[in-house]
C-alpha cells in the first residue's frame, strides 16, 4: 500500500513537473499545467490515477489554505476604504452575471437551483491568476487595478454563500430551504464571533509566539490556526474553508499579516496545485467531441459576456471607457472559485454532468486564457 502511494505521488509530480515546464515556455498561468496534467494522468486520460479519498482530501487542504490566503485579504479598514469599488461595482458585477447565466440555464432546461450555481461559478474570476499578472506588468496601483481588486474581493466574498448552500446539500435531493438558512445563520454567527471574540485572543496569542523569535513555533502555530478553525467550521456546520477563511479574516486585523502570507504561501501553492489536478481528473475531453456547441457557447458566455457585464458595470459607475474596457477584459476569464463551485455541485448531484461538464471545460480554457487577456 505504501509503495501504491508513493508510485501514485510520484506520478502527480511527474505530471505535474512535465505540464507546468510547457504551460511555462507559453507563458500560461501555472493552474493552466496542473489542470492538464490531472486531465492527461486522470480516469478521463491514461488512467494511471483514479479520483481517490486520499487525493480529495489533501486538494481540500488546498482549499483550505486557499480560503485562509483569502480571508487575509480582507482589510475591513481597507475594504471601507475601497467600499465603491468592493459593494459597489463588485455587487453589481456579480448579481449581473448570475442574473443572467441563470436565466440562460434555466431556459436551457437547468433546474433553478442549478442554473443559480452555474451563474455564481462563471461570475467567479481568478485572484490567484490576475494578481501575479497585474504585479508582474506593474499595473496594481493602476487605476484598472485597484478597480480589479476591489471586485475580486467582493467576489471572494460572495462565494461564501454558494460554498455554505453547498455544504448542506444532500445528495441525490436537494437543497433544504431550513438547512440552508441555518447554515447562512450559523455563518453569520461565526462571522460576528470571529470579529469581536476571537480577533484579541489570536492577535494576543501570536505576538506571545512572535516574541519567541523563532520561526518554527510561528509557522506551525500559523497551520494551527488554519487547520483548527477549519475543524472548528465543520463541527459547527459549516464546510472546512469557511472556518479557514474567518481566521485568515481575524489575523488579517493583526500586525503579522504579512508574515503569515509569507510562511503559509508555500503550502498553499503546492496544495493548491493538488487542487487543480484533482480538478483536471474530473475533467472529461469528450466533452468537446460529444458537445462542442454547448463547451463553446459557455466560453463565449464567460469571455466576451463578463466582459459585455463589466462595461456595463463601469457605464453605471461612470468609469472612464478605456479603463472600463481594461477592467472588463482582465476579469472575463474563469477563477479557482468557479471551479470549485462546479466539482462540488457535481459531486453532490446539484448539476449533472451533462450540464456540469461543458461548463467545467470552459473555466478551466478561460483560465489558461486568462494571462494573456490581461
Amino acid at each position: 500500500m505504501a509503495d501504491d502511494l508513493l508510485i501514485k505521488t510520484l506520478i502527480v509530480i511527474l505530471a505535474s513537473v512535465c505540464a507546468i515546464s510547457l504551460v511555462a515556455r507559453l507563458r500560461f498561468a501555472a493552474a493552466g499545467g496542473y489542470l492538464l496534467a490531472g486531465l492527461v494522468i486522470g480516469p478521463h486520460g491514461l488512467q494511471l490515477i483514479t479520483a481517490s479519498d486520499e487525493a480529495r482530501f489533501l486538494a481540500e487542504l488546498g482549499i483550505i489554505f486557499l480560503m485562509f490566503m483569502v480571508g487575509l485579504e480582507f482589510s475591513l479598514s481597507a475594504m471601507i476604504a475601497a467600499r465603491r469599488d468592493v459593494f459597489g461595482a463588485g455587487s453589481l458585477q456579480v448579481g449581473f452575471t448570475v442574473f443572467i447565466v441563470t436565466g440562460i440555464a434555466t431556459l436551457s432546461g437547468v433546474s433553478l437551483s442549478g442554473a443559480v450555481l452555474l451563474g455564481g461559478a462563471v461570475a467567479m474570476s481568478s485572484t490567484a491568476i490576475t494578481l501575479k499578472q497585474l504585479v508582474d506588468q506593474g499595473e496594481v496601483s493602476s487605476q484598472q487595478g485597484r478597480l480589479v481588486l476591489g471586485i475580486l474581493l467582493f467576489q471572494d466574498l460572495a462565494v461564501l454563500p454558494f460554498l455554505v448552500v453547498l455544504g448542506g446539500w444532500q445528495p441525490g435531493g436537494g437543497p433544504e430551504p431550513l438547512g440552508a438558512l441555518r447554515q447562512l445563520a450559523t455563518a453569520t454567527i461565526a462571522l460576528g464571533a470571529a470579529a469581536f471574540v476571537c480577533k484579541p485572543v489570536f492577535r494576543t496569542w501570536l505576538t506571545w509566539v512572535a516574541r519567541t523569535s523563532s520561526a518554527d513555533l510561528f509557522l506551525l502555530t500559523v497551520l494551527l490556526l488554519a487547520l483548527g478553525t477549519a475543524f472548528v467550521g465543520h463541527v459547527a456546520g459549516l464546510s472546512g474553508p469557511i472556518g479557514a477563511f474567518l481566521a485568515g479574516m481575524v489575523v488579517s486585523e493583526s500586525d503579522f499579516r504579512h508574515q503569515v502570507e509569507d510562511d503559509i504561501r508555500p503550502f498553499r501553492d503546492i496544495l493548491l496545485g493538488l487542487f487543480f489536478v484533482t480538478v483536471g481528473m474530473e475533467v472529461d475531453p469528450s466533452t468537446m467531441a460529444v458537445a462542442p456547441m454547448t463547451v463553446l457557447a459557455w466560453i463565449a458566455v464567460c469571455l466576451p459576456g463578463k466582459a459585455v457585464v463589466v462595461i456595463l458595470v463601469g457605464a453605471i459607475m461612470r468609469w472612464p471607457a478605456p479603463v472600463a474596457v481594461r477592467v472588463a477584459l482582465i476579469l472575463a476569464h474563469g477563477g479557482e472559485a468557479g471551479l470549485l463551485l462546479l466539482t462540488q455541485a457535481v459531486r453532490v448531484n446539484a448539476l449533472e454532468a451533462g450540464v456540469g461538464q461543458p461548463a467545467l471545460l470552459a473555466l478551466a480554457v478561460t483560465m489558461a486564457l486568462g494571462p494573456m487577456l490581461i
